[in-house]
C-alpha cells in the first residue's frame, strides 16, 4: 500500500484505481485510504479496511458463496464474528483447513456488519491478497 497521502491525491484525479480495477471508486474510499496513510483512524483499522475491500468488490458473503470461494481458492482470507454458530463455524473452518485458506476469528457480527453496511454477517471471504496482507498486519496475524 502507498505511504505517500499525495500519491492518493494523484490517483483521485486521475481515476487511475478506476481504470485498473475496472470500477467506479467513490471518493469516499480515497477518504478511506488517506487515513489510513495518516493514522488518523481509530483502534479498529481493519474495519475501515475491510469496508474499503468491500466497496472495491473484493469480499464475498454468504456461506454457499465463500464457500466455493475457498473450494476454487479465490478467497485469501475468511473473517469470522466471534458468535457465528457452531455448524457454520464448523463447516467453513473446516474447509479452510482442507484448502489451508487462512481464517481468523474476529468481533462480533454487528460489528463486522456494520463495517460493510450490511446486516447480520457472521463470515467475510477476503478475495484479493493485498487486503489481505494488510488485514493480517492490522489484526496481528
Amino acid at each position: 500500500m502507498c505511504k505517500d497521502i499525495a500519491v492518493i491525491d494523484q490517483a483521485e484525479k486521475t481515476n487511475v484505481l478506476n481504470k485498473h480495477l475496472n470500477a467506479t471508486i467513490d471518493s469516499v474510499i480515497y477518504e478511506e485510504l488517506r487515513n489510513l496513510i495518516a493514522g488518523t483512524t481509530n483502534e479498529n483499522n481493519y474495519l475501515n479496511l475491510l469496508g474499503l475491500a468491500f466497496r472495491a468488490g473484493k469480499c464475498s458473503l454468504g456461506e454457499d458463496t465463500i464457500l466455493k470461494d475457498i473450494r476454487s481458492r479465490r478467497a485469501v482470507l475468511i473473517l469470522l464474528a466471534n458468535d457465528i454458530g457452531p455448524q457454520t463455524k464448523k463447516k467453513i473452518t473446516d474447509k479452510c483447513k482442507t484448502y489451508k485458506i487462512p481464517y481468523v476469528i474476529v468481533d462480533d457480527r454487528e460489528t463486522i456488519s456494520n463495517a460493510i453496511g450490511k446486516t447480520q454477517r457472521v463470515a467475510i471471504a477476503i478475495l484479493d491478497a493485498g487486503f489481505a496482507a494488510k488485514m493480517n498486519t492490522l489484526l496481528g496475524e
